[in-house]
């Protein structure tokens, strides 16, 4: 089984309904979930699933379509043994990698080999201090003053949950789906932020902003605990020239901030991709 538990250190990408709706959508990807667990107490877990493909074979991965999701514990000395448990399932599934994508480094042991095939950054908002302390931390001309800039120029930004504004998510994947090809990256089913809206509830968050009738940027959040992830946008290029898509961010982090959150997720990102790396930054995010 996966996670039920919104305890510290469990993110949304540890639970059973985002390993749900992955699976749903993806039959090649199937959800498998270790706990160590001693008298009656569970020591530590990892979220996993197995991804068949006739072209890369079988792979182990923690966890598809992810930002992260570390191996846990809840005491100290407890990863190892998680990670021999991987390799073993990994062992029995006939699959040829056992891939983890963490947000914190782990560390090679004298059984496990560990060895670095990507490098990220991920990138997070400490909400903590306050919604004016937040904005200051803002880059002053790449995000205060573009949010303005969308604000006085009339740019208009509708939001609310996914499964009660089918035409609101609608509106956000023709942006997403628009950007994901100019990217040529692979473009995700419509079925599934459908199945996201379905089972997350009020816990997902879907927005975009409007220049007259004309979407120009969208994104799509979750709320697990204390943090709000915004996993998924889009946009189209006035959305860059009109200020809309900060306008569209700083929505989502006032959101988080009125839901009580503690901190705000933008992702993660690849080492190569220096321009996105130095937009977030503007954010005043930690990484």
């Amino acid at each position: 089984m996966l996670f039920r538990s919104a305890a510290p250190g469990i993110s949304i990408f540890h639970t059973i309904d985002w390993a749900r709706s992955i699976a749903e959508h993806y039959r090649h990807i199937q959800p498998y979930g270790i706990l160590i667990e001693r008298d009656g107490r569970v020591l530590g877990g990892a979220a996993t699933a197995l991804i068949s493909s006739p072209f890369f074979g079988k792979r182990l991965v923690s966890f598809p379509y992810a930002g992260f999701c570390d191996p846990l514990e809840t005491e100290p000395g407890v990863i190892p043994e998680l990670l021999r448990q991987m390799l073993r399932l990994a062992a029995e599934l006939r699959a040829s990698q056992t891939l983890f994508k963490c947000r914190r480094p782990l560390s090679s042991t004298s059984e496990v080999r560990l060895r670095e095939k990507a490098r990220f950054k991920h990138h997070f908002i400490d909400l903590r201090p306050g919604k004016e302390r937040v904005w200051e931390a803002c880059s002053r001309t790449a995000v205060r003053r573009e949010v303005k800039r969308a604000e006085k120029g009339g740019v208009i930004l509708r939001a609310g949950n996914p499964a009660d504004q089918p035409d609101l998510l609608s509106t956000f994947y023709s942006l997403f789906f628009m950007a994901r090809r100019r990217l040529c990256l692979p473009v995700m089913p419509a079925a599934l932020f459908e199945t996201f809206g379905k089972v997350f509830k009020e816990r997902c968050w879907v927005a975009t902003a409007f220049v007259g009738d004309a979407p120009v940027s969208g994104a799509i959040g979750f709320l697990h605990g204390k943090d709000f992830y915004l996993e998924f946008a889009g946009d189209s290029p006035a959305g860059r020239e009109t200020g809309a898509n900060q306008l569209t961010y700083w929505r989502a982090i006032e959101k988080a901030l009125e839901l009580g959150c503690d901190s705000f997720s933008f992702g993660r990102t690849s080492l190569e991709d220096e321009g996105l790396i130095r937009y977030k930054r503007h954010w005043g995010t930690i990484e």
